[in-house]
């Protein structure tokens, strides 16, 4: 600290970087979160038959969930039927039906869909519209139709901008076209036909009929599957609305065989291609179409232009064969249906009713932990993992139900929280409608504790395996999520609402008797602590930080504001971005987090000496207080009215709002600087709006204390009292507010600056409280040397190359307020001496009494009643003024018997004094101890007599100084 700095704390630098040191650390461990398996990557090579095939109930990955059996008026009508093809309003058999999204401004608001149903006389739409309520399913009967003109639409599909393409048997692609009316020139409904050239106008295609549809959302890409296996691409546009045939791919089988020149599955008797599925830029990067063959062999088609964006052809890249089952003698699937989305691919068996299932292995995104990510040899014998199960019934169709659930977490299970659904699918059968989901590795470990019970090591080998499969970071993070899960629903269940504030030793048990929380401290268990615990708690440190990243994820790397888009508002509001609900469910899943570490020493130890890791550990625990806070006071911010709290604040704390972070506003002394900002514009809003100033400090030193700095408020509670006293003519009143203006000043003394202490003082001295300036000023000046070093220096006579010196500099500006406090009272009238006399400052008397003596205030000196007076005086280098002063202070004091020493001492120094002057010690000091009575009196008068005898001497030596001085004047008047 420089001598001219105060310790005014405006950012704690060792805070700033631990927060900064934590957040780099999520950032690291983040990595894996933030990648998903890529189709093309994972498929190296031209071909593989290899699968991780999962045995035991407890790894199954699949699992039938429940069981709906059709009604038995349907199963009738569905006896001796291929399938149901019945619609009462329709006339004649079914060809074709889709389900799409409604076009805007067709239909009432309530029609969300549309059902489009073909055969062979017309196509007709349904209006869908879907209560959010109940879940009941309407339908609306319309007027929007065209004519097959006895074309059969074999296929159909929807877009997500309400377009509706037809696969007609002539060959071509049509398009259903309807408007919200008639023009003069163009029908409402239209069926429009789009040729795959100008020529093919003038060609007949019926011995090549398109037989599957898929739309790419993801690029506007528009495939289509002929019946002899060729696949025409066609661009919808940036947009989506337009049309553009870009080319085809074909040969399809010869180039299949030639990747797998061993397999007969592509010989030409066996070859055919059922059902076509798009590959979304999510899923791959340059994959853009899977093709699934009759005999469950899948065909991965890439762009021709590699790594390109652009719309392009496609072209055979790479083939995966169907699984070999070692030591049976079942002959080669046969595909009857067929599922792909993101990353889950599952197949109906056509002569059993049986599904397969096949998805990534989500260890594969565990870098560093289980295995590589991408091992450069045998790529994809790794990459897939295969399991069956068997239904009753032949199945007609395999669906995935419609759910809220991230992207990333579909593509990257490893990152899904227990909170948030598995995906489910729906399996369609003659019999039923069957729910099957899919268990992410979070439910796997969940269904071993449960199994386990309260005895681990009856599935230490499953729970080692598992540890072992996913690596031991990824474990304690699943573990975390577990058990703030498990917390948090034992919490709703014993109060029927969620609260975060239950008693510490309730929570205690609470947490202690959930499975996930026993699994924690079964890892001493022999037969498990080798897999999880890791070296010196690197694991659970891992764990950690990678559970706080997934809960801070969703803001992390937000704005904290947006411009607001209300038209009532100013042109330059700001609102939040995040919506208050997820800031609430985030604040809810971290307040779990530090109280499950709160109440567990053994995952957060907090040792007197910590190493590396418990240093990093501390880091991350320090972040997640901090994120709790800044959540909470958003949300308070949001209450109070955030887009008007903001325009109270400057221009360019408005601006600095508008690039701030979540991340910087944790991490950054710029966003602290901002959140500053923010603090003093809602304190004032409240007020305007009649806010008791207590209720709005009390709340925002409960729930964002740390972050926002209780001083700050402190202070401007002090400031506003200072305010009151200025506007009242009432002088009691101005006496109170002054007065609770320097308690609460008095609180943060070692927070404000020296600028800041002028500033208060000059006001207090415009109101005529001097004794306020002076108060403070010292009560600063002790807080900015806390241990008191000052003291000993200034005994020492104030050395020049002394460490202490940079404190006493410090406290030497505060000094200065006072004395001019003083100053000031002295004029008025007011002696302000007493309230300074009574501090316990050593050193600042060492000033008050050198400013006394500069400013020749020697009767204030002399007269001051404190302690610090004499060792003032009497310091060290002897000083012959002080000790004239000092046997005055005595003399006043009538401490006589001292007075006399002190003379007594001056007039026996080596010092150069006339001896006229030691001469009047002498005397002065026999009137001293001649005026002493006390228990000394005799030692004063054997003094007295010394004295006499001294002050005889020195009498003699004048006389014959004198006379010396006399003969030489008398000899040169007689001349």
């Amino acid at each position: 600290m420089e001598p001219t700095e105060l310790v005014k704390p405006t950012e704690d630098e060792h805070m700033f970087n631990s927060l900064s040191s934590a957040a780099a650390f999520l950032e690291a461990q983040s990595i894996n979160d933030l990648r998903t398996p890529d189709v093309v990557d994972l498929l190296k090579g031209s071909s593989s038959t290899h699968y991780k095939i999962l045995d035991g109930k407890s790894r199954q990955t699949f699992y039938i969930k429940s069981q709906h059996s059709l009604p038995e008026e349907l199963s009738k009508e569905l006896e001796g039927r291929l399938d149901l093809q019945l619609y009462e309003d329709v006339n004649g058999p079914i060809i074709s039906v889709a389900i799409t999204i409604a076009k805007p401004g067709i239909f009432v608001p309530e029609v969300t869909h549309v059902l489009v149903i073909a055969n062979a006389k017309e196509i007709i739409t349904i209006g869908v519209s879907v209560n959010k309520e109940d879940g009941n399913i309407s339908f609306y009967q319309t007027d929007i139709s065209v004519p097959s003109d006895n074309l059969k639409m074999l296929r159909m599909c929807g877009t997500k901008t309400g377009r509706i393409f037809m696969a007609a048997d002539d060959g071509y692609l049509y398009e259903f076209d309807y408007k919200p009316q008639e023009s003069w020139f163009s029908r409402r409904c239209t069926k429009i036909c789009h040729a795959p050239s100008k020529l093919s106008y003038f060609l007949s295609l019926y011995d090549d009929p398109i037989i599957d549809l898929a739309v790419d959302e993801s690029r506007n890409m528009l495939y289509q599957l002929t019946a002899m296996h060729n696949l025409r691409v066609a661009y919808l546009g940036p947009d989506g609305m337009t049309l553009t045939n870009i080319g085809q791919c074909t040969n399809i089988r010869k180039k299949a065989q030639s990747l797998c020149p061993t397999s007969r599955l592509f010989d030409e008797q066996q070859f055919d291609i059922i059902s076509i599925h798009p590959i979304t830029v999510s899923g791959s990067h340059n994959g853009r179409l899977l093709a699934v063959t009759s005999n469950g062999a899948r065909l991965y088609f890439t762009s021709t232009k590699s790594h390109s964006v652009e719309p392009a052809a496609l072209q055979l890249t790479f083939v995966r064969l169907p699984v070999e089952k070692v030591g049976t003698n079942e002959p080669t699937p046969a595909v009857d249906a067929a599922f792909y989305m993101d990353g889950i691919y599952m197949v109906a068996d056509k002569l059993k009713p049986r599904v397969s299932c096949v998805c990534p292995d989500s260890a594969l995104m565990t870098e560093g932990q289980a295995k590589p990510l991408f091992p450069h040899q045998n790529m994809a014998n790794a990459s897939e993992v295969y399991e069956e199960f068997t239904l009753t019934g032949k199945i007609c169709a395999i669906a995935e139900e419609t759910q809220d659930i991230p992207l990333s977490m579909k593509l990257n299970e490893l990152t899904a929280s227990s909170t948030v659904p598995p995906r489910r699918f729906l399996v369609q059968t003659r019999t039923g409608l069957v729910v099957v989901e899919k268990r992410r590795p979070i439910e796997i470990l969940q269904l071993l504790i449960a199994e386990a019970g309260s005895c681990f090591d009856t599935r230490a080998k499953d729970i080692r395996d598992f540890i072992d499969h996913y690596g031991p970071a990824q474990t304690y993070t699943m573990c975390f999520d577990l058990v703030c899960k498990e917390a948090q629903q034992s919490q709703q269940l014993n109060s029927g609402t969620l609260r975060y504030t239950l008693s510490t030793e309730s929570l205690a048990t609470l947490i202690s008797s959930q499975p996930a929380t026993r699994l924690f401290y079964s890892i001493d268990s022999p037969s498990i602590i080798g897999s999880l615990h890791g070296k010196n708690g690197v694991s659970q440190r891992d764990g950690f930080a990678l559970y706080l990243y997934r809960l801070l994820q969703p803001i992390w790397n937000q704005k904290v504001t947006v411009a607001s888009s209300t038209t009532q508002k100013p042109s330059n509001a700001q609102d939040t971005s995040v919506p208050k609900t997820t800031l609430l469910d985030i604040h809810g899943k971290l307040c779990q987090l530090r109280k499950f570490m709160d109440l567990n020493p053994y995952i957060n130890p907090k040792p007197l000496h910590p190493n590396e890791v418990q240093s990093s550990m501390e880091e991350l625990y320090q972040l997640l207080s901090h994120a709790i806070e800044a959540v909470a006071f958003i949300s308070y911010l949001i209450d109070a009215g955030f887009p008007r709290i903001v325009q109270r604040m400057s221009v360019s704390a408005q601006v600095a709002l508008m690039g701030l972070t979540y991340e910087s506003m944790l991490t950054k002394p710029d966003g602290r600087t901002v959140l500053r900002h923010l603090v003093t514009a809602v304190v004032d809003s409240q007020l305007e709006k009649g806010t008791d100033l207590n209720v709005v400090t009390d709340t925002l030193q409960n729930c964002c204390g740390m972050l926002t700095n209780p001083k700050e408020v402190i202070m401007y509670k002090a400031v506003q009292h200072v305010r009151k006293a200025s506007e009242t003519v009432d002088p009691t009143q101005r006496t109170t507010q002054l007065s609770n203006s320097l308690t609460l000043f008095k609180k943060i003394a070692d927070y404000l600056s020296y600028e800041q202490l002028q500033e208060i003082c000059e006001g207090y001295k415009n109101l005529s409280y001097n004794i306020g300036v002076v108060d403070l000023a010292l009560t600063c000046a002790q807080a900015k040397d806390p241990y008191d070093r000052c003291s000993s220096y200034v005994d020492e006579g104030c050395p020049p190359a002394d460490s202490r010196r940079k404190y006493y500099e410090i406290k030497k500006r505060c000094y200065i307020c006072v004395f001019s406090a003083l100053l000031d009272a002295e004029y008025a009238g007011e002696l302000q001496y007493d309230s300074a006399g009574n501090s316990k400052d050593r050193a600042f008397h060492f000033e008050l009494y050198e400013w006394f003596i500069n400013k020749g205030m020697i009767k204030q000196l002399l007269t001051a009643n404190t302690p610090y007076v004499v060792p003032f005086l009497t310091r060290p280098p002897f000083r012959k003024e002080n000790y004239d002063l000092l046997w005055q202070h005595y003399r006043l004091q009538q401490r006589y018997d001292v007075a006399a020493e002190t003379l007594e001492q001056l007039a026996l120094t080596e010092c150069d004094i006339t001896l006229e002057k030691r001469t009047e010690y002498l005397t002065l000091a026999i009137g001293c101890a001649k005026s002493y009575q006390g228990p000394r009196v005799i030692q004063m008068m054997d003094m007295v007599r010394r004295l006499e005898i001294d002050l005889q001497t020195a009498n003699a030596q004048l006389l014959h100084n004198f006379s010396e001085a006399k003969d030489p004047l008398a000899m040169e008047t007689e001349v």
